[in-house]
Order: C-alpha cells, then structure tokens, then sequence
C-alpha cells in the first residue's frame, strides 16, 4: 500500500497534546510506516480564525520551526521535503516525506512578500481561506468573492511554484480563481456536493473544472462532508468516488483525509494503515486496481512532481 494523503492537521495537534510523532495518540502517527510501502504527509499549518495581523505571520513561523524540531525526534523516519526533487530520494529510503503547506491566506497578512517568505522556507501549498473572511476572499460561510489581493496572491503563487489550494472557498471566489488561474490548482480536502450537500463540498461543475484543468480533489474524511446524516461510513464515502468518477475523475480523485482535524469516521478510515482496509473494500466493490492506485498515491504523486518547485 502506497499513500500520498494531501492534508492532516496533526502538528497543531502535536503540540496542544505535548507529544511526538514517535509517541502520540493523535490519528496520524509514524507507528503505521512499516505498513505501507511508501508514504507522502502534506502536513498543514492551520491558522485560525481569530489570529489575524502580524500574529498570523508569526504563529506560521512558529509551526515551521516546531515541525523542523519534531521531524528531527524521529531518528530519521521521517523527512521535511525541501525540494521536490528530493521526494523520490526520501521514499527510497523507506522514509515518511513530510510536505508543509499552510491553511488559511491569513497567514500573509495582506503582504504579497509572505508568499515568498513562506515558498523560501519549503511551504509547497497555502489553502486561500479558511471557514470565515481574510485579506484573500471567504470561506462557506458568506458569498463574497476573492478580494483583489486574493487575485494578486493566487498570481504571485502561481509565480512562485507554490501550489492553491482551494478546500474552504465559496462559490464565489471558486469563480473567481477560475478567471484568474492559468495553472492547475487543487481542493485538497473536499468530497462531492451532490452526495452530501454541504456547501463546503465541490458543485459537479466545479470537480468538472479540476478534471478540465488537471487538478486534484482529495477525499475528506470529516463526517459532516460525507453524507447529509452525518454517519461518515466508508460506504457513503464511496458514493462520492463513484460519482467523481463518473464525472471523468479518475486522474484527479487524490487523498485528503483532514486526519486529526476532528474529523468523525469510520474506525476502517481514520489511521493511515486504516486506509489500507478501505483500499481493499473499494476493489471489492468494483473500483479497479489502477483508479485505486492513483486514488492513494499516483495522481497526487505526479502533480506534486509536475507543479512544485
């Protein structure tokens, strides 16, 4: 079993709990590397709502530092991916490769710059918002478009290498980046609307737009985004992948389990080597084994490589 999951919020979790990823009851956690033959973290710092301001730049910072202290705990079974080309060197080595990315635009504090700052230190993704309003544009929970400098920051990324992340926008600012974005970009943890409505998942027209465009649509884990009565069972997580698929999603369905990001699931999805068990029940259930491969590595495996510097 190969995994490539693009978001999990365990280094906040990390630190809240005073643990490691050695020594952790967090859902992710390095105990399940021997069980997968290779193995990508994209490891978020997730900035909240309420820090705003110079504070928001600073609590990244921060992170960065704490990441680089715990990967360091693990004597060597895992690594901090500075190059993407150092991503293929990292798994031969049998190592868990670790990615950062940042959740919410907050984080640049309305100064273009950060977004340098952060791709200089090895950030390889920022998702624009998170559920409320920043400098960038909106989360679900309002319907005002990306602001200007969200258009100037989704241009500067692009310039940068640095992946957009789009989990947690709304409608409005989706069309936006369409209008704005001349390179492929991702929804790193959302699943499909018309098998759970909430509106922090994808319309068909917008999955439509990620296969159009070559992008990615990682499947969360997160109950409340799996079916409208909140069961979050494996078999209507399948709904979601039968349906993307009938969308024309077989390249761009990925891996976004939001792991330790309070997610509530079944117990077979909710651990890296619990996602083994899943990938056998889709075979079993008529997914082939090529749309499973590049379902839990492959797609997100070979846009990493094609679109980050």
């Amino acid at each position: 079993m190969r995994l490539f999951d693009l978001h999990c919020d365990t280094i906040e979790e990390l630190k809240k709990r005073g643990e490691d990823y050695l020594n952790c009851t967090t859902q992710f956690s390095l105990r399940d590397r021997d069980k997968l033959q290779k193995a990508v973290q994209v490891m978020a710092v997730f900035v909240p709502d309420d820090i705003r301001g110079p504070e928001a730049v600073q609590f990244v910072l921060d992170y960065h530092q704490y990441m680089d202290d715990q990967v360091r705990k693990t004597g060597g079974q895992a690594e901090l991916v500075e190059k993407i080309t150092d991503l293929d060197r990292i798994l031969d080595e049998g190592k868990w490769a670790f990615i950062r990315s940042i959740e919410s635009g907050a984080a640049l504090n309305g100064d273009l710059d950060n977004i340098n700052r952060f791709a200089d230190l090895n950030f390889k993704m920022l998702g624009l918002v998170w559920n409320g309003a920043n400098e960038l544009g909106s989360g679900p929970n309002n319907d005002t478009g990306l602001t200007a400098f969200g258009k100037e920051a989704v241009k500067r990324m692009e310039q940068v290498g640095m992946i957009v992340d789009c989990s947690h926008l709304n409608d409005a600012g989706f069309e936006d980046l369409l209008n704005i974005a001349e390179r492929p970009f991702v929804a790193s943890h959302s699943n499909v609307r018309a098998c759970c409505s909430h509106p922090r998942n994808l319309t068909d027209a917008q999955f439509k737009e990620l296969v159009r465009r070559g992008g990615l649509c990682g499947l969360n884990l997160f109950s409340r985004f799996i079916d409208d009565d909140d069961n979050g069972s494996k078999d209507y997580l399948l709904r979601h992948i039968y349906h993307m698929l009938e969308l024309g999603g077989e390249d761009v369905i990925a891996w976004g389990g939001d792991m330790d990001g309070e997610i509530t699931c079944d117990p077979d999805l909710s651990t890296p080597y619990g996602v083994g068990r899943f990938a056998n029940y889709l075979l079993e259930h008529g997914i082939g084994e090529t749309a499973v491969q590049k379902i839990f590595f492959d797609n997100a495996y070979r846009f990493f490589k094609q679109q980050v510097k």
